[in-house]
């Protein structure tokens, strides 16, 4: 087809397809007292940010998490209102709902303590809403939960209690605090009863709300005035209370017992609407200063994906260290390199007498020049590589890392460390009894990460595949296990890409990467490299850029073996150990456009580990002004001591915001809580995009969390490329009057390939030079992205 066909083709459309938000949906198992529960999350965005605030949605009888999530439409509402919805399900299809009966409270409580460990949830916003049997699960949670729950809402569901409850007993004892409560029924609910059935204001008689109301704000029924909700009057808020706590009954009139359907208003949004700016009081945040494992990530202390990409560092093989610390270590070379984690070979008792002296201050200067970097160190003991000496492991090794000294140089470097137990410890397929030997290497090491963890460690703790490090299916058989054992729910595993003689074609390679990027816990290759040594150096070849291009490709980290000191000289990254005398291979590592750490290695992420602003930002809430065409923005903050200016930030893609208005801070003074306001008077229409940039006297800043408004209205920025597939140029198809327009073409990770200008829809953008694959354009100013597959 003619480029001129083409877009004539396209411009005709009244729309251009639009893609979905990226967004992050785990299905996974929490082991408790009665047994593993199961349950769904989904979040915004490409991986789980932190600080995100929780909204658990509960089905009724009989159904499941991924029932309620089918139909209830927080997904979509939790892509573009930037919270976590998660979706638990009931054992046997049944919550134990009555007040008093806590086994499932202490599943969500138990949970909720999962998602701040491994997602650092915002604890201070976790809300519960359910359907039927899952409200009245949301009500024994509210009640039973009060300092962790910021609000409820129970729909077509009720409160009950275990038989011989006294509530009256409870409302009137320091175990009752109140809570937000907006209760929706429907009054021809013939399944669980209207609590107002004859629509009038009795004293006591609207069960629950009216005795919370009286234990909260001294009501007994609701007010005479009620809120029309529709233009249609179907929907109708009767008010309890509005403080200390808001409590509500929202009535579908003529509703039945099913999720609400009503078609002039709509119900998830406004349960999130009553959620979403309220809070619980003292709740302890979710703060981690470690890099953590969730599902298949590695995200960093800032909540930031991170993916290893980096080098084994042989530093005892080097007989000159460390009296070549001062000049002549090879810290500085690697650092050359651009790695972000470099994995180094240590050992608790090295066993050869000829063996220049070293201590853990040797080690410690090591990591200390990685670390200021911004290089993460994965520390590792080698004495048993390829052993299955389990007794040695227990009486030498899992002491060693028990050791004052070395706890005391875990806890310093925590933020930049990882620690690898043992280096391709322990045999499974490689025994005689593969079965008998993966229950032995499982326990084993369930009981090496208690021991660590009880002595105090709690930075990764990183976990080789057994039979020298290359068998990868135990990691796939027991990483959960293993994963759910540790009660930091903080594992990350290592396979090394070794044994030739399994990938002799690029298709057995693309399984084994893809295998990896499959796994619901995070799998790193700890050792790739360009051939395999076997009965003698050098002896297999291994297709690396296959490997590390499709590594790439599915976001699995990776470690190149080795800085240098190998009996295999072809895999040496540098033979000299010098960055000016790279060795081809190293090269390839380094510099391949593909793969190549001088580019694709994105270090961690440190911005939260420095010291915080003196600005406490206490809310941050845009919405949609009353003429709807504009947005009002306010925030709250306290303590702003020699604090500078606010930079409010806008934009349709929460990747790509731009500064709207500078605005001064109060000054030195502002101890008490101060609010400011903003009105965004023509933003445009569609999905915005705003965050507070608070800046410091010395420049140094902090971001808001993102929060998002749309504005309804027509809109213009639809676009669309062509062709599909393309393999010279592509085309941008817009709406004329969006032109000129700034693109950018990323490839499928994510790296920024080009940016440039496109003056009109006829302007051919070009494409020979890159690679064939899968790449998103993007133009500045619009959420969305779109796709190009490139040919030849």
């Amino acid at each position: 087809m003619k480029p001129s066909c083409y877009l004539f083709f396209f411009l005709i459309m009244a729309g251009a397809v639009s893609y979905p938000a990226s967004a992050v949906d785990i299905s996974a198992t929490l082991p408790t007292s009665a047994g593993d529960r199961s349950y769904l999350i989904h979040a915004p965005g490409t991986y789980v940010s932190r600080n995100l605030p929780v909204v658990f949605v509960l089905h009724g009888d009989g159904g499941t998490g991924a029932l309620i999530k089918s139909y209830s439409g927080f997904d979509h509402l939790a892509d573009s209102e930037q919270f976590m919805a998660v979706y638990p399900t009931a054992q046997g299809g049944s919550w134990s709902r009555a007040k008093g009966d806590l086994k499932d409270i202490y599943f969500i409580a138990s949970l909720l303590d999962y998602l701040c460990q491994v997602y650092q949830v915002n604890t201070a916003k976790v809300y519960v809403t359910g359907h039927s049997a899952g409200g009245f699960m949301a009500y024994n949670l509210g009640m039973s939960l009060p300092g962790r729950i910021a609000a409820i809402a129970p729909v077509a569901g009720n409160m009950y209690a275990v038989n011989g409850y006294n509530w009256n007993d409870f409302f009137s004892s320091p175990a009752f605090r109140s809570i937000p409560v907006l209760h929706i029924h429907g009054d021809a609910d013939g399944t669980v009863a209207y609590p107002d059935p004859n629509h009038m204001p009795d004293p006591w008689g609207e069960w629950p709300l009216s005795s919370l109301a009286y234990y909260t704000c001294g009501q007994d029924t609701y007010g005479l005035s009620q809120q029309e909700l529709t233009p249609s009057g179907s929907v109708k808020k009767l008010v309890f209370c509005n403080a200390p706590a808001e409590l509500s009954l929202v009535r579908i009139v003529g509703g039945g017992h099913g999720w609400p359907d009503v078609a002039d208003w709509e119900v998830t949004g406004a349960i999130w609407d009553f959620f979403k700016n309220r809070a619980t009081d003292g709740t302890a945040p979710c703060q981690s200063e470690l890099l953590q494992a969730a599902h298949h990530n590695i995200i960093d202390p800032c909540g930031y994906p991170f993916v290893p990409r980096g080098v084994n560092y042989s530093l005892l093989d080097d007989w000159d260290f460390p009296a070549n610390l001062a000049a002549g270590e090879k810290s500085a070379q690697i650092i050359k390199a651009n790695p972000n984690l470099v994995r180094i070979q240590w050992y608790a008792d090295y066993g050869q007498s000829g063996r220049p002296g070293y201590n853990l201050a040797d080690l410690d200067e090591v990591i200390t020049r990685f670390r200021n970097a911004g290089i993460v160190s994965m520390v590792g003991l080698w004495d048993l590589t390829c052993s299955n000496d389990y007794s040695r492991f227990s009486s030498v090794i899992t002491p060693w890392w028990q050791r004052a000294d070395v706890l005391a140089l875990i806890e310093k470097h925590r933020s930049f460390l990882m620690i690898n137990p043992a280096n391709e410890f322990g045999n499974v397929s490689w025994a005689g009894n593969p079965a008998a030997a993966l229950n032995t290497w499982t326990t084993h090491y369930k009981n090496v990460v208690t021991a660590l963890r009880s002595a105090g460690i709690r930075t990764p703790i990183v976990i080789d595949a057994p039979d020298c490090g290359t068998s990868l299916q135990p990691l796939l058989d027991r990483g959960n296990e293993l994963q759910n054992h540790d009660p930091l729910h903080n594992l990350v595993f290592s396979v090394h890409g070794y044994w030739a003689e399994n990938f002799y074609q690029d298709s057995q390679l693309s399984d084994f990467v893809q295998h990896i990027a499959d796994a619901n816990v995070p799998i790193m290759l700890g050792e790739v490299a360009n051939y395999q040594s076997d009965a003698q150096p050098c002896q297999y070849a291994i297709h690396l850029d296959h490997l590390l291009t499709r590594a790439q490709e599915k976001n699995v980290g990776w470690l190149a073996w080795t800085w240098f000191k190998d009996y295999c000289s072809d895999r040496q990254i540098s033979p000299s150990g010098e960055f000016s005398g790279l060795s081809a291979y190293g090269n390839r590592v380094i510099n391949n456009v593909v793969y190549g750490l001088s580019t694709h290695a994105v270090k961690m992420n440190t911005q939260c580990l420095e010291d915080p602003l003196p600005v406490s930002l206490a809310a941050f809430d845009p919405a949609l002004a009353e003429n709807r065409r504009s947005v009002r923005v306010s925030w709250k903050t306290t303590a702003e001591q020699s604090f500078s200016h606010f930079v409010l930030e806008r934009g349709r893609n929460p990747g790509e915001l731009e500064p709207v208005v500078r605005i001064p801070g109060r000054g030195p003074e502002s101890e008490s809580l101060r609010t400011y306001r903003w009105v965004d008077i023509e933003p445009g229409t569609g999905v915005l995009y705003y965050r507070l940039r608070m800046v410091d006297h010395d420049g140094t800043a902090s971001l808001s969390l993102i929060r998002s408004v749309t504005v309804p209205g027509t809109r213009h920025d639809a676009f669309d490329v062509g062709p599909v597939p393309a393999s010279d140029a592509f085309f941008l198809l817009q709406d004329q009057r969006r032109f000129p327009a700034e693109i950018s073409v990323t490839d499928a990770r994510g790296i920024l390939i080009f940016n440039r200008m496109v003056g009109s829809a006829g302007e051919p953008v070009n494409i020979a030079d890159l690679t064939p694959g899968v790449y998103f354009v993007r133009v500045k100013g619009i959420a969305t992205a779109r796709r190009i597959i490139v040919v030849r």
